[in-house]
């Protein structure tokens, strides 16, 4: 597996996954795990994230997306309608997050420029 971590003033952080060659000589990861563990009593748990504004999709490489008290992600369209797609078939999302999430959904063309998300985290 590939392991990679950060460090913290009180805490770790990490990311393991397993490595796949697409193609000859190219690699790709996938399966990522995360983690956080505390310095102090090495305690520690896998966590996942998501973004409540889109419909709990899952936020990937937390470490990169969250910096100095922002959040910033970056989708290809293609992968933003397959994000919201497949958040649209949660039967539990309310009638608000529906329409929320098919009118951006409806927005989307395939050929657009990639969309970014940013926020200050509060």
């Amino acid at each position: 597996p590939i392991h990679v971590y950060w460090e913290l003033p009180h805490h770790y952080m990490g990311d393991l996954s397993e490595s796949e060659e697409v193609q000859p000589r190219q690699w790709t990861t996938k399966n990522h795990k995360y983690y956080v563990l505390e310095k102090a009593t090495l305690k520690g748990a896998y966590f996942k994230l998501k973004n409540d504004f889109l419909g709990d999709i899952e936020i990937e490489s937390p470490f990169i997306t969250f910096s100095g008290g922002y959040y910033a992600a970056n989708y290809e369209p293609a992968n933003l309608l397959d994000k919201l797609e497949n958040a649209l078939t949660n039967k539990k999302m309310s009638v608000e997050m529906r329409k929320k999430l098919t009118d951006l959904k409806n927005s989307i063309n395939e050929t657009d420029n990639n969309y970014v998300f940013y926020a200050k985290l509060k």
